[in-house]
């Protein structure tokens, strides 16, 4: 027998390529590829993580009501590949609290009513978050860092 497949969104992770370059004039960093970004994005945010941030500040650690239709895609961004970035810890609805190590290019697509929080683990990351609604009171406090 086949298992059902459920029709509620859950969080979900994707990957990108990472691309960089500096010269005297500016440093740059930026993602390739499929980026899946929310349809009709009304607001970007770049988050740059500082060292005082680096295992110690978390960011997120909320959840957008879910009668606010509220889609929020991460994106990380540093130019080493292969050093973990955060630790993303998130929660689809009801089930229980889950954690992953972002690295850069890694995206996540977090649908309204899920939960997720971020703790940086190194200096001179960089998150850019696109959501298809303004920041407002629609969202609540949860810590998912217990």
């Amino acid at each position: 027998m086949k298992k059902k497949k459920s029709l509620v969104p859950k969080v979900k992770f994707f990957k990108n390529s990472i691309f960089s370059h500096q010269d005297s004039r500016r440093g740059l960093i930026g993602l390739a590829g499929n980026l899946k970004f929310v349809n009709d994005s009304k607001q970007i945010k770049i988050i740059n993580v500082t060292k005082k941030s680096v295992k110690n500040e978390i960011i997120g650690n909320h959840r957008h009501i879910r009668k606010s239709n509220q889609w929020e895609y991460i994106y990380v961004l540093h130019q080493n590949t292969k050093k973990k970035i955060f630790e993303f810890r998130y929660k689809n609805y009801d089930e229980p609290i889950k954690k992953k190590i972002l690295f850069a290019g890694d995206c996540v697509s977090v649908p309204p009513g899920c939960a997720l929080g971020l703790l940086p683990l190194v200096e001179d990351s960089i998150l850019i978050e696109i959501s298809n609604k303004i920041y407002h009171d629609n969202y609540e406090k949860i810590n998912l860092f217990e």
